[in-house]
């Protein structure tokens, strides 16, 4: 009995048959691109951010929800019929999806951040 594709793996297909890996390093790099982001726009310290373990489970939250979840909602039908067009799938999730993303953060965890960065560069105890 062959099995039915997750969504994960019928979103990895529609874009152009990425291996888990693959889809994992995508994911990645758009939250070192988001954390640059932020970094830039809040004058917050990068690699604090990047390293930051809550910052990236909430990243990778609002990833499921927003991006993956979301995107697989909105062409579920076209990845169901069949439609092969990776390259315009990949730049309609780059373009709207991750884009859309990339407008939120955090206040809270920037703020925890932000203290903890200060407490190690000044010498106090956080």
């Amino acid at each position: 009995m062959k099995r039915e594709m997750t969504q994960n793996e019928i979103l990895r297909y529609a874009l152009g048959e990425l291996s888990y890996r693959g889809w994992d390093n995508y994911r990645m790099k758009s939250f070192f691109d988001w954390c640059v982001h932020w970094a830039v726009e809040k004058c917050m310290p990068l690699r604090p951010m990047v390293l930051d373990k809550v910052l990236y489970n909430w990243y990778c939250q609002q990833w499921n929800e927003d991006v993956e979840k979301s995107f697989y909602c909105d062409f579920e039908d076209y990845f169901r019929s069949g439609v092969e067009d990776c390259e315009r799938f990949r730049d309609i999730l780059e373009s709207s999806f991750v884009e859309e993303l990339k407008e939120r953060y955090p206040g809270p965890i920037f703020k925890m951040i932000r203290k903890a960065y200060n407490a190690k560069i000044h010498g106090e105890n956080s």
